[in-house]
């Protein structure tokens, strides 16, 4: 009987030990999970010293709260991925105005894009809003009530999706990558790990305290990094907007259209045809004009025994030294020909003879002459007014520019005035993400008024 009842008592003793431990471990896990719930902040407190015009948020460890009525529009707008439930979150309608006045400069140059802003939004309402904030975040600096400085758990998928949504879209009012202006460098040197980074710094002017951003697809010390769901360039988003256009997408181009292939070549004999057909012709060519030559020789050598034997024979009454044959055998054109040029001959041997005899009338006359035709240059007017050059005075456009410059004062035009210092210390002015006050080398323009 006392061993019954000893072994009655250890197995009352031991389903006690197992229950105890079961709570206990029911215990624990319900505390790691209420503690994964609680935020990292809420709401806005004292303002950043580094980066004057923008707060710090205040330190907080509870649980979400739910978000005022008067939020309801702005959360659907930024993170409409939170607006269901009570829209219980980790922060207030404070800071989602401060995180939509932030994202402004993103928006003009990514909302082409609807995926890359989309995601890039995603990465912003997790940070600022979420209500897991301690899943993935934690705040290592705090001055008074304001957190000064916190981690930010990222995954690294989310992170290369994130760029390669956005690494295409083109900023048209400067002709770049979006990337160019929104990473702190030329997109050609951004990556998405120094992206992410610059934007979390406080060097680009709009970041009110650091955030470290540490990027890891596994837990690290006890954090699970954010890795949320990403949509590609290609993909439309559930509210019904399309993929990106092929300008801001490379992707969404397609493949390149293949170039229809080139014919066989035409060839005769191995050779190419063209090159063939004209060396045939143009021997050919030659072959016949040289033919002609020899034969118009050969006609000519028959018929002519010499070309001087006129001269040669005195004889011969037809002899070129005879002008009474050229006179009798003479066509009217050349009996006319021969008149004007005896004619022509006359006159200027004349015209030479008057001119030795009488030199200083002839001066005289020339210098006379001359300035009688140069006369008119007193009446001529030298215009450098382009108005005056392009534009009649009775033309309408003429009227109306008169009727303007009576009433209003003359129509300037604008030139250029390139002024430079002789400091020859640079460096990479950003108008997008904040400035520095150290010395710098100032290309200034003006316009100069002048008419």
């Amino acid at each position: 009987m006392s061993m019954i009842s000893e072994r009655g008592m250890g197995s009352t003793t031991g389903r006690l030990s197992f229950t105890v431990l079961f709570f206990v471990v029911l215990l624990s896990g319900y505390h790691r999970w209420v503690e994964a719930q609680h935020c990292v902040w809420y709401g806005q407190c004292g303002e950043s010293e580094k980066v004057p015009g923008k707060k710090y948020n205040c330190n907080y460890t509870g649980p979400p709260v739910p978000l005022k009525t008067e939020g309801y529009e702005l959360l659907t707008e930024l993170c409409p991925g939170y607006n269901y439930g009570d829209r219980s979150l980790c922060c207030d309608v404070d800071q989602l105005n401060t995180l939509k006045e932030s994202l402004q400069l993103p928006l003009q140059f990514l909302s082409r894009c609807p995926s890359c802003f989309y995601n890039l939004m995603n990465l912003f309402c997790e940070l600022t809003c979420s209500p897991h904030q301690s899943q993935f975040m934690n705040a290592t600096k705090f001055v008074g009530e304001n957190v000064t400085e916190v981690q930010y758990y990222i995954g690294q998928t989310f992170t290369n999706a994130m760029y390669n949504a956005c690494q295409d879209v083109q900023a048209p009012s400067t002709n770049v990558k979006a990337l160019s202006l929104l990473c702190g460098k030329d997109a050609q040197d951004c990556n998405a790990t120094n992206w992410i980074q610059y934007m979390f710094s406080i060097d680009n002017g709009q970041t009110p305290f650091p955030i470290i951003p540490i990027f890891s697809d596994v837990r690290v010390h006890g954090y699970t990094p954010m890795n949320n769901k990403t949509y590609a360039c290609t993909e439309g988003l559930e509210d019904g907007s399309g993929p990106c256009s092929c300008q801001d997408c490379t992707a969404a181009c397609g493949p390149k259209p293949v170039p229809p292939p080139l014919p066989p070549p035409w060839t005769i004999l191995g050779m190419d045809a063209m090159s063939v057909i004209m060396w045939l012709s143009y021997m050919a060519f030659l072959l016949i004009f040289v033919g002609a030559l020899v034969v118009a020789w050969c006609c000519r050598s028959r018929t002519i025994t010499s070309e001087y034997g006129p001269i040669l024979d005195s004889n011969n009454p037809l002899s070129l030294n005879s002008d009474i044959s050229n006179q009798e055998n003479g066509s009217c054109c050349e009996t006319l020909g021969e008149r004007f040029e005896n004619l022509l001959r006359t006159f200027f041997s004349s015209w030479g003879s008057f001119c030795v005899r009488h030199p200083s009338v002839v001066l005289l006359g020339s210098l006379i002459l001359v300035t009688a035709c140069s006369g008119g240059l007193i009446y001529m007017r030298i215009t450098t007014d382009p108005v005056e050059l392009w534009s009649s005075p009775e033309s309408q456009a003429r009227q109306e520019k008169n009727y303007f410059d009576e009433r209003f004062g003359p129509f300037f035009r604008t030139t250029q005035l390139i002024i430079t210092t002789p400091i020859n210390d640079t460096f990479i002015y950003s108008p997008y993400f904040g400035g520095s006050d150290v010395p710098f080398k100032a290309i200034l323009f003006k316009d100069i008024l002048h008419q």
